[in-house]
């Protein structure tokens, strides 16, 4: 049989075939024989299949350069330096979706992702600001820019810029997401919701502008400001969760159950039984969960007492 031995210097000398999809193949099964063969100098043989018009052989690239993570970074920068501000988006699009994936490990690219930030097209600044959001706390450098991307005319890039503000955990941009809460757009309030949801010990001050995102008009809204307010321990916010469990979206009533049995909420026990009549099964099925929950978390403080 076939020994490793005798197996990877074939593959490591097909890799000089001139087919991109066989090249990418190849390397992708000397990843799998052994991470450590796949160095600077094969990463660079396939960093142009990132180019190709065949979708499988681009697909193949990425999860490759995904696995190989840190060290394909900066191959993947040049390529990025190299292309610029082409017409064709495809090749940047990808290779930022490759950074963002490969997450903390992709630091030394903020600088190149702050520059794509400036992008004329919104796709290409939307998914650069996720990326930055991905690597975190490497790149808190970047929060006054992305504070003026709060005001970019598109609302997917506004979305992106609060997500990774609070991804980012940055403090100073707390006032600026508050104000978000009341953007047109459901998804950059939405977003606003979650972001505001990571400041953990700035919460006091920024839940009582959740609260009054439970009567948003948006569903997606209130679902996740219900959700962020159970898992924050919001006491204070039970009473307006009480009111969203006759929402009348089945999701909306399923965020507003769980917050209240993640806030062990007894004064919510007669409105939860209720919950277990009601019309969606899944409501019902999370209603009792959350009432075993408030039984369990009554009997535990009864034992401390």
């Amino acid at each position: 049989p076939l020994t490793k031995k005798m197996v990877v210097p074939v593959l490591i000398e097909s890799l000089k075939v001139s087919d991109l999809n066989l090249r990418t193949q190849i390397a992708s099964k000397l990843y799998e024989i052994s991470p450590s063969l796949v160095g600077n100098e094969i990463i660079s043989q396939i960093i142009p299949a990132l180019q190709s018009s065949e979708k499988s052989v681009s697909e193949i690239t990425v999860d490759l350069l995904v696995k190989i993570g840190g060290d394909a970074v900066i191959s993947i920068i040049h390529l990025l330096k190299e292309i610029g501000y082409a017409a064709d988006t495809r090749v940047t699009i990808s290779s930022i979706q490759i950074l963002s994936r490969i997450g903390q490990d992709a630091s030394p690219a903020v600088p190149i992702l702050i520059e794509l930030v400036q992008h004329p097209d919104w796709l290409v600044r939307a998914e650069a600001i996720e990326a930055l959001g991905e690597i975190g706390e490497a790149a808190t450098d970047v929060v006054s820019m992305l504070v003026k991307l709060l005001q970019d005319p598109n609302g997917s890039v506004r979305g992106n810029a609060t997500l990774t503000l609070g991804q980012i955990h940055a403090v100073s941009a707390i006032s600026n997401l508050k104000h978000l809460l009341t953007d047109e757009s459901p998804y950059v309030r939405t977003n606003a919701v979650q972001a505001l949801g990571k400041f953990k010990e700035e919460i006091d001050s920024i839940i009582p502008n959740l609260i009054v995102k439970l009567e948003d008009q948006d569903s997606e809204v209130r679902y996740h400001a219900a959700f962020v307010l159970g898992d924050t321990g919001a006491q204070s916010a039970i009473h307006d969760l009480i009111k969203l469990l006759k929402d009348h979206d089945g999701r909306v009533r399923i965020g507003a159950v769980e917050a209240l049995g993640k806030l062990g909420a007894k004064d919510a026990i007669v409105n939860l039984k209720k919950a277990l009549l009601d019309e969606e099964p899944i409501v019902r099925s999370y209603a009792k969960s959350a009432l075993k929950r408030i039984s369990n978390i009554t009997s535990a403080e009864s034992v401390n007492d």
